[in-house]
């Protein structure tokens, strides 16, 4: 090989090195804020070129203080970024009279999305009054439709997912009474079609409810023991 190829083959070569190095010394992490947001609940890739995030705009109710958020102020919140963060679209669904929350969503067969979560009307505590709500939007984050459920006293949505036949399931929690209690406290499962429309609702009952953090001892214990979560 004549001199001035080497060269220009050592050039090249350090030349991929440096951007290869470069490439690897950025960060592969960020962090972010968004404004109209105040809880964030799930999170999921879009097409593998931006992130969708569902929550609320405020924070619903809190156990430990015994209180809720103006129902006002309390909104589904949806948002759409880049990879980097950066903000797309953001999204409040307000429905008026009610507080709602969403705590799950994923990617649609039609490129939208499918959200759930949980609403109520309560003004004072305990808030024993939530249903199940379930919201299709498209792309945009415009929404196609909402459907709220109520099956009796309490109703929470905690995971919905698409069906093979274009529909949908919604997993959720159902308490008959103020408190959790052995024969009151149901696991509820709920089978839409494509449009939300109920095809049929299935519930077990919960010998006990133990009220653990998602990231510890997440399992079933047998078919009438459940850990519920949050």
């Amino acid at each position: 090989m004549k001199p001035e190829s080497r060269m220009k083959l050592l050039f090249f070569m350090m030349a991929f090195i440096f951007e290869l190095t470069v490439s690897i010394a950025q960060p592969s992490t960020f962090l972010k804020t968004y404004n109209a947001g105040d809880m964030g609940y799930s999170v999921r890739e879009a097409n593998g070129v931006s992130y969708v995030v569902a929550g609320g705009t405020d924070f619903y109710y809190n156990f430990h203080w015994f209180t809720m958020s103006p129902i006002a102020s309390t909104n589904v919140h949806l948002l759409k970024t880049t990879t980097d963060g950066t903000l797309i679209w953001e999204k409040t669904f307000n429905y008026p009279g009610k507080r709602t929350l969403a705590t799950w969503h994923e990617h649609t067969s039609d490129d939208g999305f499918i959200i759930t979560g949980r609403a109520n009307e309560d003004l004072v505590w305990p808030p024993d009054s939530n249903d199940i709500i379930l919201i299709k939007t498209d792309n945009d984050g415009i929404i196609q439709w909402s459907k709220f459920y109520d099956t009796g006293k309490d109703e929470l949505g905690y995971c919905v997912r698409q069906t093979s036949d274009g529909g949908y399931v919604v997993s959720g929690f159902h308490d008959s009474a103020p408190l959790s209690l052995a024969g009151t406290t149901y696991a509820i499962l709920i089978k839409t079609d494509l449009n939300g429309n109920v095809q049929w609702e299935k519930n077990t009952s919960l010998l006990f409810v133990i009220w653990i953090p998602v990231n510890r001892f997440p399992w079933l214990l047998n078919k009438q023991q459940m850990a519920v979560l949050f």
